[in-house]
């Protein structure tokens, strides 16, 4: 995401928070941004009931790539379904990896 952001990116919560309600972004930028946000929340909620289960911690680098593939895999669901305004989703996503 800070290829995306570029001088934006914050590790800051206010910061991202600004960010998630930016306006300088296309409307695909900002799906993608809040998606990416939405899919990160939700792999460290799942980190954690995994680890409070028993369960062996798993590497970022894995958490990382489970994210990115959560994404890819949503873009391409509303490619699929004819939504036209994500059609350039995979490229945007693609080139910001």
């Amino acid at each position: 995401m800070s290829n995306f952001l570029g001088q934006k990116f914050r590790w800051d919560w206010d910061g991202i928070m600004a960010l998630l309600h930016h306006k300088d972004f296309t409307g695909l930028q900002q799906f993608l941004l809040r998606y990416t946000f939405q899919a990160t929340i939700y792999q460290i909620w799942r980190e954690r009931n995994n680890r409070r289960h028993g369960e062996a911690a798993t590497p970022w680098t894995r958490q990382a790539h489970i994210i990115g593939k959560n994404v890819k895999n949503r873009v391409s669901s509303l490619c699929e379904n004819g939504l036209k305004k994500y059609e350039n989703g995979l490229r945007l996503w693609f080139a910001i990896q």
